[in-house]
């Protein structure tokens, strides 16, 4: 009596490539259970420890191997009891590999390019080196740290090969596509973030700064071009606030009748008022941050997709081809436009937390240092002065008791250091007797 097979057994090729079968498998009418065996490590199939060999790997796949080729019905439970039942087996198996012969033909070009992608990827992305040796703390950490990164670098190279060239020979994705457009980050506050100082009653101050200085910012965080834009005006801003701030106190230290205290605290005031909406921008501008520095945040392209299944085909527990193709996804065009937006919002924040650590600084406090200081300047200034007349005047008294000031033709009488009477003559000589 002629039997049929309950169950197909599809095994891959070296590869481990399960996906290689589907084609030809969706093309059989045959009503029997397909079963498609991957091996362990390869592809999308997990790494199994119990596997060591090829002894294992057989026997990783005779639980398989459990339905004899018989008709269906009583027969089979029969036939499963029969101690030639490994006879029966081994015929099925025999069934399997002749349909595999078969079928070789519809998978053929398929399995070339995945064989062509595997040694591209093994050389490539160097699975013969170990994975995870950098490893923080280790004596070795930096040059295997630089190693990881030069294959990662090499690996992405491969990827983005292989997938543009998936991409112009046409290939789409198993997966639907999305049609949104790029995710924008939504800022908790929709109204913008105002920087203001009010300098209209101060006109000298406006000539001062003349049109580099914008005294209204708004701060828009839902856009990283505009966001970065207001930082840098912030920034300039109090610079410049601060340094008005330096040169009012100089000058009220030199002369406080032109220039009075009150001038020193509204500048102390104006660069406080700043801390609010300054402190209001960074916190904002991180929110931003995260949201554009997360992957998962960008839309999805044709190029990612595609990454993705390349990466389950060739090994999807390899960290390094994982890296690379993050690596490779971010140096395409939606990559780097993402990629660009988180920079252009880290570089805001840097510079509007700069521009609150400046506002920030205990101004109040320095400004009655500098005056302590500048008085006690003074006050060491006087001192110096009244030491320097001092000392002259006892120059003097010593230069008279030498005859300094002894000149004859003066009518001048110095003593020597014995009691006697002298004058100094034109030429220089002491005249006694006098």
């Amino acid at each position: 009596m002629t039997t049929s097979p309950s169950k197909l057994l599809f095994l891959p090729g070296a590869s481990g490539n399960t996906e290689s079968w589907r084609p030809a498998a969706e093309r059989l009418a045959h009503p029997a259970q397909q079963v498609h065996i991957g091996w362990p490590g390869f592809g999308s199939t997990p790494p199994d420890s119990g596997v060591t060999g090829m002894a294992d790997l057989v026997a990783s796949v005779l639980p398989e191997i459990d339905q004899p080729i018989v008709q269906m019905g009583n027969a089979e439970a029969r036939r499963s009891a029969n101690p030639t039942r490994g006879t029966g087996m081994l015929k099925h198996l025999l069934a399997v590999l002749g349909m595999t012969l078969a079928l070789t033909g519809c998978q053929t070009q398929q399995e070339k390019l995945h064989q062509y992608q595997l040694r591209g990827y093994n050389a490539h992305c160097m699975t013969s080196l170990p994975r995870g040796q950098c490893v923080k703390g280790s004596s070795a950490h930096v040059r295997a740290c630089e190693v990881e990164q030069a294959i990662i670098k090499s690996c992405a190279g491969f990827v983005t090969s292989e997938v543009s060239y998936m991409v112009a020979r046409g290939d789409q994705p198993q997966t639907a596509m999305p049609s949104a457009p790029a995710p924008r980050f939504t800022p908790t506050k929709p109204e913008p973030i105002i920087i203001d100082v009010d300098v209209k009653n101060d006109p000298a101050e406006r000539y001062m700064a003349g049109d580099e200085i914008e005294w209204r910012i708004a701060v828009n965080p839902g856009y990283p071009a505009a966001y970065l834009q207001a930082a840098e005006k912030a920034e300039q801003l109090t610079i410049y606030m601060l340094e008005s701030y330096e040169k009012t106190v100089r000058f009220h230290l030199r002369q406080p009748s032109s220039t009075p205290k009150s001038s020193v605290l509204k500048r102390i005031a104006r660069l406080e008022a700043l801390r609010a909406p300054l402190s209001e921008a960074a916190a904002a501008g991180e929110a931003m941050q995260a949201f554009y520095g997360n992957p998962a945040n960008r839309s999805r392209t044709v190029f990612d997709e595609l990454t993705d299944e390349l990466v389950q085909r060739l090994n999807a527990h390899d960290p390094i081809l994982q890296k690379a193709a993050e690596l490779a996804r971010q140096q395409q065009s939606p990559g780097r436009e993402f990629q660009a937006w988180a920079e252009q919002v880290r570089i805001g924040v840097v510079k509007f937390q700069f521009a609150l650590s400046l506002a920030s600084k205990p101004l109040d406090q320095i400004f009655e240092d500098s005056i302590a200081k500048h008085q006690q300047a003074l006050q060491e200034q006087r001192e110096w002065e009244a030491w320097a007349r001092r000392s002259a005047e006892q120059q003097r008294e010593k230069r008279r008791a030498q005859g300094g000031d002894c000149s004859c033709a003066g009518g001048n009488v110095c003593f020597g250091p014995r009691g006697g009477r002298f004058c100094i003559t034109s030429g220089g000589n002491k005249r006694y007797g006098i």
